[in-house]
């Protein structure tokens, strides 16, 4: 079952090493993405390091939409690896975003703020880059060479660079997503009557597209309104062999005055806890003799949590800034969840249900939008740095 990345001293015992998922070859890069209003429209902009041959098309329903999609696999913003995002151009509803479609494909997708007929996109050779042009006409209005000269609409223009390495070879990471409660066990209650379950499926649901589109592999220990034991996430983890357990929560407390989010990790105390149930849970990792096994599975168990540590680190800087964090926000317990020796977990609550204006953000997958893009990106500078795995027979 493969392990978080292990330090040497681990690589020491185990034999079976994996290739970096990481280790991507620098490739497309798009910067400059911005519009700029004209007199019967709208001029989407981007601009290429290289020539590329974008496809272009529109998509009227549910809201008006210019989609572009390049030849390209992963998206690294600011640095940090991303695969989706969204930049605002304007004070009004325009916007991009921007996504991994499949494996060869990332998509730029501008939200219109009304029906446009698509012009013809326009290339033009700057330096060592390829700046393209796309013309929208907004439905009734005139193409702006049929109308007499007037000066055009303020410039709405963002700077955003990022990069579009090659596509990996390698499968990515698995990722598994857990919805707490479900079933006959709603949770906590907010004062509207949200439910818990209901609010950490919703969000576990969103979070998977956006992961998928980055191209993780994903898995929800439920999927829908069912009970599912403590010991069976646990269980499921192992078995798929996670390479990151994220367990989704939504807090209370009697004072509705409470809010914001935390991060937890396992406990020193959990830890201890997790030694004790390993025979009784089959959480043994196999090995030639009973004594290298327990050193295995001591080596397991530090790294995994050291993985987890700095997952939640990591977590909690891009938690910051897109919704409220709790005083002392990274924080440590004994949950069961987070007890697998050999899978990086990390439980996150999200807010404070009993908190009008957390429960308001957490009921709308609007409201959830910039929470789900923060822990995506934490995802995506965790497993940025080239790593080698480790794997039991």
């Amino acid at each position: 079952m493969p392990f978080a990345p292990i330090r040497a001293l681990l690589l020491s015992v185990i034999a079976v090493f994996l290739p970096s998922l990481s280790a991507n070859a620098a490739g497309l890069t798009v910067s400059q993405v911005g519009a700029r209003q004209v007199p019967a429209g709208l001029e989407a902009r981007f601009t290429l390091d290289t020539l590329a041959e974008p496809q272009v098309f529109l998509l009227p329903a549910p809201q008006p939409r210019l989609v572009i999609d390049l030849p390209a696999a992963w998206i690294e913003a600011g640095g940090v690896a991303s695969a989706q995002g969204a930049l605002a151009l304007s004070e009004g509803a325009l916007r991009v975003r921007y996504a991994r479609r499949d494996p060869h494909t990332t998509r730029l997708v501008f939200d219109l703020p009304q029906s446009a007929k698509l012009g013809t996109m326009k290339r033009a050779f700057v330096g060592g880059s390829v700046q393209f042009s796309i013309p929208l006409v907004y439905a009734g209005q005139v193409p702006a060479r049929e109308q007499k000269p007037r000066e055009t609409g303020a410039e709405i223009t963002q700077q955003a660079d990022f990069a579009l390495p090659a596509l990996a070879t390698e499968a990515g990471p698995l990722i598994v997503l857990d919805a707490g409660h479900g079933g006959n066990d709603p949770g906590a209650s907010g004062a509207a009557g949200e439910a818990e379950k209901a609010v950490t499926l919703a969000a576990a649901r969103e979070l998977r597209e956006l992961l998928q589109a980055r191209g993780y592999r994903v898995r929800l220990t439920r999927d829908d309104d069912s009970f599912v034991s403590l010991d069976q996430r646990v269980a499921r983890a192992r078995a798929w062999e996670a390479d990151l357990f994220l367990s989704l929560h939504a807090d209370a407390a009697e004072r509705a005055s409470t809010a914001g989010a935390s991060v937890y990790t396992l406990s020193a105390r959990g830890r201890s806890r997790t030694r004790d149930l390993r025979d009784a849970k089959d959480w043994v990792l196999p090995a030639e003799t009973a004594q290298l096994s327990d050193i295995l599975f001591d080596l397991t168990q530090h790294a995994s949590a050291d993985q987890s540590k700095e997952f939640s680190a990591v977590l909690q800087q891009h938690l910051r800034g897109a919704v409220p964090l709790v005083r002392n926000s990274q924080r440590s317990a004994n949950f069961y969840v987070l007890l697998a020796p050999d899978v990086p977990a990390v439980l996150l609550e999200m807010g404070f249900i009993t908190n009008p204006v957390d429960a308001q953000r957490l009921g709308t997958a609007r409201g959830r939008e910039s929470m789900l893009l923060a822990i995506s990106a934490a995802i995506d500078e965790h497993f940025a740095t080239p790593t080698v795995l480790a794997a039991r027979d």
